[in-house]
């Protein structure tokens, strides 16, 4: 369970840090250009881009692992052992 937890909250930070990169690297490029949103909305795809390829990588790596292992711990009538 804290393997888990751990998993998904470096997903989260994962995602912040690539969407905050891409679009303070593309703000910082407008201002140096004066091509206000055309970096800004770049840096942002490219923020997303990375952020998506990064859940695909993770979401690869559970299924490798066997997937969700709740299923083990149910009998044949689908109720949970206790």
């Amino acid at each position: 369970m804290a393997r888990e937890s751990w998993q998904a909250s470096a997903l989260g930070n994962e995602i912040l840090i690539s969407l905050a990169l891409g679009w303070g690297a593309g703000a910082w490029l407008d201002s140096k250009t004066a091509q206000t949103p055309l970096f800004t909305l770049l840096g942002v795809g490219a923020g997303l881009a990375a952020a998506v390829r990064g859940l695909l990588r993770t979401i690869r790596a559970y299924e490798r692992e066997g997937g969700n292992d709740d299923d083990d711990h149910r009998d044949d009538a689908g109720s949970r052992d206790r």
